[in-house]
C-alpha cells in the first residue's frame, strides 16, 4: 500500500490482501482510492477478465477521458490487482455505495509538548518516528471529530468491506 495523508478504510486494507481478495471484483472503496472521489462516483468496477478489468462509466465522455488516463490508473491499481494490465470502459449504470461521501482528510496536528518530551525519550529512533507519527494523525482526527459532532458528523466512508461492486 503506498503512504499518504489520507488514512485507509479497514476494508480497502482488507481488499488488498491476497488471501481476502476476490480475484474477480475490486470493491468500490478500493476503486475510489486508486481513481479519488469524483472520478469513482462516475464509475463502477464490474468484473475481472484474464488481465482485463472492466469498469461502467456514467456517459462516453468519461470513457474517452479514462481511456487516456489509463496508464496512471493501471500504475496505482497494480498495488491492489497485480494481474490487470489493461482497462476496459463501458457505459451503463452507475451507482456508487449509499454511504459514497468523500472520505474525510485528517491533518497532522501539532504535538503536546508533554507528549514530545515523553516521544523524546524512546532509544529507537524508526520507533520514535512512527509513534510520532501515529500520535500526530490520531489528534488531528480528534479535532475533526471535536468539529463535527456525533450528530452532525460526516456519514462513514464504509459499511462492510465484503460487498465487491
Amino acid at each position: 500500500m503506498r503512504r499518504s495523508d489520507t488514512p485507509f478504510s479497514l476494508s480497502a486494507v482488507l481488499a488488498q490482501s491476497p488471501a481476502l481478495r476476490d480475484r474477480q471484483r475490486l470493491a468500490w472503496s478500493t476503486w475510489r482510492s486508486i481513481v479519488g472521489h469524483r472520478v469513482a462516483n462516475h464509475t463502477m468496477p464490474l468484473r475481472i477478465e484474464g488481465d482485463t478489468l472492466y469498469v461502467a462509466v456514467s456517459s462516453a465522455l468519461w470513457a474517452s477521458e479514462l481511456s487516456l488516463l489509463q496508464t496512471p490508473i493501471l500504475a496505482k491499481l497494480r498495488d491492489v490487482l497485480p494481474q490487470v494490465h489493461l482497462l476496459r470502459f463501458r457505459v451503463g449504470p452507475v451507482k456508487p455505495p449509499l454511504d459514497a461521501a468523500p472520505p474525510v482528510r485528517v491533518h497532522r496536528a501539532e504535538l503536546p509538548k508533554q507528549l514530545t518530551e515523553s516521544l523524546e525519550r524512546v532509544a529507537d529512533a524508526e520507533l520514535r518516528a512512527a509513534i510520532t507519527e501515529a500520535a500526530r494523525y490520531s489528534l488531528g482526527r480528534a479535532d475533526i471529530n471535536a468539529e463535527h459532532p456525533a450528530e452532525q458528523r460526516p456519514p462513514s466512508r464504509e459499511k462492510s468491506g465484503n460487498e465487491p461492486l
